[in-house]
């Protein structure tokens, strides 16, 4: 394949993940939030997360011109985990109140 249709796979198939988390994050917190505040809520969140992909995401490419592909993926990958420990704890505190 192609190097084009490779990158045109992979932009795709980022694409298709990022709106499968998107849903299925509006779907947790839909269920967390209160029912009539459901829509202002998730748009406050939305606005909050892409505030920051909006600001950083303009500082990428100078950041990945000035550090090799290798070195730009695992800062990504470094800055991504308090996310995700907070994610974990989130995840770890609803399991332990649904099972009391």
């Amino acid at each position: 394949a192609s190097r084009s249709t490779v990158c045109a796979l992979c932009v795709g198939l980022e694409d298709m993940v990022r709106c499968i988390g998107g849903t299925i994050m509006f779907v947790y917190f839909g269920c967390l939030w209160t029912l009539s505040f459901t829509a202002t809520q998730y748009a406050l969140l939305a606005m909050l997360s892409s505030v920051g992909r909006g600001f950083f995401g303009g500082f990428s490419g100078v950041l990945a011109d000035a550090m090799s592909w290798p070195q730009f993926f695992l800062l990504s990958t470094v800055l991504a985990v308090p996310g995700l420990v907070v994610l974990m704890v989130l995840w770890k505190k609803n399991v332990q109140h649904d099972s009391a």
